[in-house]
């Protein structure tokens, strides 16, 4: 079977798109989960006028929690998914 882009290319391509789609979804699911919960627009500038250290920081930090752990998931799944349907990741060295 050949291919037309380099395996090491095509692995880098999957791993990367996993993890921008990942961005994308959290910060989707941050703006709508925010809203739901305070009844307000999610803090996304601190430095707009109204916007509370409180709220800020709390948005902030669970900004960073959710898309570290939503990036983690992503990239591991993009992972089991190579190994399982192409085999070991270009680059592996325990065979």
């Amino acid at each position: 079977m050949s291919t037309i882009l380099p395996l090491t290319l095509q692995y880098n391509l999957l791993s990367k798109g996993s993890r921008a789609a990942a961005d994308f979804s959290t910060r989707y699911l941050l703006r709508k989960g925010w809203g739901v919960f305070s009844r307000k627009s999610p803090p996304v500038n601190p430095a707009e006028p109204g916007v509370l250290w409180s709220e800020a920081i709390i948005y902030g930090a669970l900004a960073g929690a959710v898309a570290g752990i939503i990036g983690v998931v992503a990239r591991r799944l993009a992972a089991e998914g190579w190994r399982k349907y192409v085999g070991p990741r270009p680059g592996d060295t325990d065979l």
